[in-house]
């Protein structure tokens, strides 16, 4: 690997040189703070997000469980309006042979 060293002969002088640098300095720092302000920020989204995805599950778990119980209610239902249906139908018919009806 080469190396290269700035002399007097060179095209570039030790004042370009060192205004340079001197533009470079400080940087490195303010991109460190801004990236550890960045890491900040994304834990406290990811926190945030983990906080909604949690809260997702639970309100899903209990909708599922709102809606089984719901469905077994329906299901109770329907089954007692079909036992009403059959009873109904079966009443015609003793009336019809009650009365002698075709």
């Amino acid at each position: 690997m080469e190396h290269s060293v700035v002399t007097p002969e060179s095209n570039i002088n030790s004042n370009e040189l060192w205004l340079k640098m001197s533009q470079f300095s400080g940087q490195p720092q303010e991109k460190f703070s801004k990236l550890q302000e960045s890491n900040v920020r994304l834990e406290e989204l990811t926190s945030s997000q983990n906080k909604t995805i949690k809260n997702l599950q639970e309100g899903y778990a209990k909708l599922s469980k709102f809606l089984e119980e719901n469905n077994k209610e329906l299901n109770q239902v329907l089954e007692e309006q079909q036992h009403c249906k059959r009873d109904r139908e079966y009443m015609d018919q003793d009336i019809k042979k009650l009365f002698n009806v075709s």
